[in-house]
């Protein structure tokens, strides 16, 4: 998927630019009725998952930053969200949750995941808690975010119907919750 110039500072904003120059980051902010730069969903989507999101989006208006290279072609997509309420309520307040996030296709095995989100967390105020859940048969995000200072705190399953959260010892579950304290973020004022 290429980003459209003609979508640039009306819908994407171009926040940062990588070291080597090759990718920049934009901001998509979503609304109920694009939820995702041009509804491309990272995910299989289903109306559950939709309905999900328009959920998430009206209790904790998430964003999502983009990962761009010089050519214009959208390689990956990072959510994030302030936690303390919706999904997220049992996490401490001003803390955040990274994704979903994901690479597509044909940028994948690049090191455009860790690449991506250290440009996303710099976006994030410095010292902020950040959390993480990822598959664990997800090895190439897991390693991603551990390279970016993320270790696993708790095992998790998510309910078949509401999709809750349900905790427990790191063995448990099909999924992990990662947590970090941010080391690439901005210093508050």
């Amino acid at each position: 998927m290429k980003l459209l110039k003609k979508d640039i500072n009306k819908k994407m904003f171009k926040i940062s630019e990588s070291d080597d120059k090759e990718h920049s980051l934009y901001l998509f902010r979503p609304n109920m009725f694009q939820l995702f730069y041009r509804n491309e969903y990272p995910f299989e989507r289903s109306i559950k998952q939709i309905v999900r999101f328009m959920l998430e989006f009206l209790r904790a208006h998430y964003k999502v930053y983009y990962l761009v290279d010089k050519n214009m072609n959208v390689c990956g997509m990072c959510a994030v969200q302030l936690c303390g309420h919706g999904r997220y309520s049992f996490f401490e307040k001003d803390s955040y949750m990274i994704g979903p996030y994901a690479v597509n296709k044909e940028f994948r095995g690049k090191g455009f995941s860790t690449k991506m989100l250290k440009m996303v967390l710099a976006e994030l105020p410095l010292d902020a808690v950040l959390y993480d859940w990822i598959s664990k048969d997800n090895t190439a995000s897991r390693a991603a975010t551990e390279k970016m200072g993320f270790v696993p705190i708790n095992g998790m399953k998510l309910t078949s119907v509401m999709r809750r959260f349900m905790l427990g010892d790191i063995e448990y579950g099909d999924y992990l919750i990662y947590k970090t304290e941010n080391k690439y973020g901005k210093k508050s004022i």
